[in-house]
Order: C-alpha cells, then sequence, then structure tokens
C-alpha cells in the first residue's frame, strides 16, 4: 500500500486563501520596536546561539547560528530609510551566518 497519491489534489479540494489564513501567520516582528530584539551567547566550544524572547512571561526562543558560505560577488548592506527613500551604505559583506531553530530546546518542556 503506497503512501504517495495517485494524483495531485483538485484545485476544488484545496483550501481557499482568505484573510484569515493570511492573517493566522505569526508576524511578531511588525510590532517590534526598534532596539535589542535579542542576545547573542557564545560558549566556551564556540556553539553560538541567538536567544529571543523570555522576558515578561514570553517564551524563551533559542536559535543556533553558524557561520554561512563564502560568496564569491560583492554584496554591500545597507539602511533604508522607508520615510525619506533613501539609503545610507553600511559597507561590504565579509562574512554571512545562518541561523536556524534549536530543535533540542524547542522540544524540551523542562
Amino acid at each position: 500500500q503506497s503512501l504517495i497519491p495517485d494524483s495531485a489534489p483538485s484545485s476544488s479540494s484545496v483550501a481557499p486563501t482568505s484573510a484569515e489564513n493570511v492573517n493566522s501567520f505569526d508576524n511578531a516582528f511588525r510590532q517590534a520596536g526598534p532596539g535589542k530584539i535579542g542576545k547573542i551567547v557564545v560558549y566556551k566550544s564556540g556553539k553560538t546561539v541567538l536567544v529571543m524572547g523570555g522576558e515578561n512571561g514570553s517564551p524563551e526562543i533559542r536559535l543556533n547560528v553558524k557561520e554561512g558560505l563564502q560568496c564569491g560577488f560583492l554584496q554591500q548592506a545597507v539602511a533604508i530609510d522607508t520615510v525619506e527613500g533613501d539609503y545610507v551604505p553600511l559597507g561590504d559583506v565579509k562574512k554571512t551566518v545562518v541561523v536556524t531553530p534549536d530543535i533540542d530546546s524547542a522540544f524540551s518542556m523542562s
């Protein structure tokens, strides 16, 4: 018995996209004010974690931070002023990071 269906679902069986479905996405960063959004913790072993939340009764979210791949082309970081429609170059990007959820801490309910 195969777990793969014989055909793709028809358009009538797919749930329609509604404003309610779109608004159910967690966009908590939209309410975040300027300033600190988290804390980077570097352990003696070199493991690096971005810790967000955990204040005022909110759950603590831990994200693993690792070095990203080198890029073969020029990248620049900029700060964008949406009010004035202008930007300020901050400099060339020399290194990148990859941030992923810390699955071990996410499923440990201690």
